[in-house]
């Protein structure tokens, strides 16, 4: 199984991905700001992150290397 990571993956072309390889069977890891768009994808993983600030970006990495044994992906959809 593939483990992917997307930023941005609560909307629009982030929101599509994780859709497609949820679909596919992948391990889908979406961080976003907003809890309730995330809940739309249950099959996701959810990290809640404001990616403007170097301390989150820091953190969610942090948080991603704890969790996930291997990343075989990075989608960078945020804005």
């Amino acid at each position: 199984m593939t483990t992917i990571v997307i930023t941005g993956g609560t909307d629009g072309m982030g929101r599509a991905l994780a859709r497609t390889y949820l679909d596919r069977g992948d391990t889908v890891v979406i961080v976003g700001r907003d809890p309730a768009k995330a809940a739309t994808l249950p099959q996701a993983h959810f990290i809640p992150a404001d990616l403007s600030l170097v301390a989150e970006n820091r953190r969610v990495t942090e948080e991603i290397n704890d969790r996930y044994p291997a990343v075989h992906a990075l989608v960078l959809c945020a804005r």
